[in-house]
């Protein structure tokens, strides 16, 4: 055995250790940089999607204002598409199949936000509206109720049942309906005039009707 081996072998071994304990050391940090790495690559993907998310539902409001329905659809459905929990977006693309005719795909849109935000008084509003151009007045009426439940100070709810109300011949509902929705907003012009022409119809306060009539349906 060489002499020297008793005295190298310790300072070999503590050599070894500290060059063991380095790369466990820098492994573990590698191991934490690459973790690291992926959450922030994780999150700024997060971010993308929900700036993209928020840009096309963006871009999505601004087509229904313009009218641009059909384009509108497109952008909300990716908006979804990304942001499934959106009650906002399926309320916007109810409405714009709704402006494009598409009723049974408006309501489902409609049904949708609901879903997702059942006090939601305007999906429920538009939903109503939706099941009256169906001619299902019933589901109109529960729908229009619902809204005005969850918000009473809606009037275009009020206006919108009064208007089944009196398709429907229920004279008195319609009547009340209308004054609740000029209630509300007495420079609500469309429902002063149903109102007036009601009145007429029924004979009720013919000379302020008449005047009504006069002053804003002309």
């Amino acid at each position: 055995m060489n002499p020297l081996l008793p005295l190298v072998l310790p300072i070999l071994i503590l050599l070894f250790n500290e060059i063991a304990i380095k790369v466990i050391t820098d492994t573990n940090v590698l191991y934490r940089y690459v973790g690291d790495l992926e959450n922030n690559l994780s999150q700024v993907s997060f971010l993308e999607e929900n700036l993209s998310a928020q840009e096309s539902f963006n871009r999505g409001l601004k087509n229904i204002d313009n009218g641009d329905f059909k384009v509108a659809i497109s952008n909300l459905t990716y908006t979804i598409s990304i942001k499934p929990d959106n009650a906002e977006a399926y309320y916007n693309l109810g409405l714009a199949y709704h402006n494009l005719g598409d009723l049974e795909q408006a309501i489902a849109n409609y049904s949708k936000a609901i879903e997702i935000n059942p006090n939601d008084a305007d999906a429920y509003n538009n939903r109503g509206a939706g099941y009256n151009d169906l001619h299902d007045y019933d589901s109109a009426i529960n729908d229009y109720s619902k809204a005005i439940e969850i918000f009473p100070d809606l009037a275009e709810a009020y206006y919108n049942r009064a208007g089944v109300y009196s398709y429907l011949q229920y004279i008195d509902l319609a009547i009340n309906d209308y004054s609740k929705a000029i209630q509300i907003d007495n420079n609500f012009v469309d429902a002063i005039c149903k109102r007036a022409k009601l009145y007429l119809e029924k004979n009720i306060d013919d000379k302020k009707a008449t005047a009504e009539i006069t002053e804003h349906c002309q």
